[in-house]
């Protein structure tokens, strides 16, 4: 039994010995790593990157790759602005210009008041020199003036006015001087400011009424007198074209045209408005 067996096993080893003839050659042949690392499996393919800010631009003649599929680009985000282009990995800095900024303003105020103007002037007016301060007692002065001013500060004006004085000899019992006058000046005024003041010389002219009375009988002259002075003030800037002024003001008579009376000074306090046009 046991020839058998062996008989049987050289006999299958002598069919199998022309199969391991043909194969030896191949096997020789084969790379001895490859039988040792079996080759790796295949990469599943990765969706390419967003593109950079600096993306080239495209080269001529090329066709793009049709989009991965699956993947969507993010929408944009409102209101949001897009950083500066990225020069080799840094972001590039942002330019401000140094150019100054140009801003509206208002046009520059004229250093003086230029232009027509109008005003009034009213207060007390006391007698101060000569035959009017032993005759007189305190009276009022009121006064319109109208004028042009120019841009050197000077300006021309012409005034009416009216001024009373009583008598000032309690022995009579009725009696008062009373003139209308009417004249020029010429006045200089400072730089624009709230506070301005100003200085003018005047020349005037005057209707005279005397008065007196010794109780029976009440006689009058008229006539043209003359009068020069100046005066001293400033003007209170209250908007762009109205000012307050107040002013001490000096008349001295020089001419008297009524015979009776005499000759004398009068000194102004006042105050009172102008409005520019």
């Amino acid at each position: 039994m046991r020839d058998i067996q062996s008989a049987m096993r050289q006999a299958a080893l002598r069919s199998v010995l022309p199969l391991s003839l043909l194969l030896c050659p191949l096997a020789a042949s084969a790379d001895p790593a490859r039988l040792n690392n079996p080759a790796p499996p295949p990469v599943a393919p990765v969706a390419p990157p967003p593109p950079s800010y600096d993306a080239p631009p495209p080269v001529g003649g090329y066709s793009a790759p049709p989009p991965v599929g699956g993947y969507n680009a993010p929408p944009p985000v409102a209101g949001y602005n897009a950083p500066p282009p990225m020069v080799q990995g840094r972001q590039q800095p942002v330019m401000v210009s140094q150019q100054p900024m140009l801003l509206r303003q208002p046009p520059p105020r004229p250093a003086s008041r230029q232009g027509l103007f109008v005003g009034v002037q009213g207060g007390a007016v006391i007698p101060v020199a000569g035959d009017y301060a032993s005759g007189l007692s305190t009276g009022f002065m009121g006064l319109g003036h109208i004028g042009w001013a120019t841009i050197s500060g000077i300006s021309v004006r012409a005034e009416l006015g009216v001024r009373s004085n009583a008598m000032s000899d309690s022995s009579v019992a009725t009696s008062a001087r009373s003139s209308v006058f009417y004249g020029a000046g010429l006045r200089w005024t400072g730089p624009r400011a709230t506070l301005r003041p100003y200085a003018e010389v005047l020349v005037d002219a005057f209707s005279a009424l005397a008065q007196t009375s010794d109780g029976t009988a009440t006689t009058a002259s008229a006539g043209t007198g003359v009068s020069v002075g100046g005066a001293i003030g400033a003007e209170i800037e209250v908007s762009e074209t109205f000012s307050l002024e107040v002013a001490a003001r000096y008349d001295h008579i020089v001419v008297n045209g009524s015979g009776t009376a005499g000759l004398g000074g009068l000194l102004g306090i006042l105050g009172g408005g102008t409005f520019y046009f």
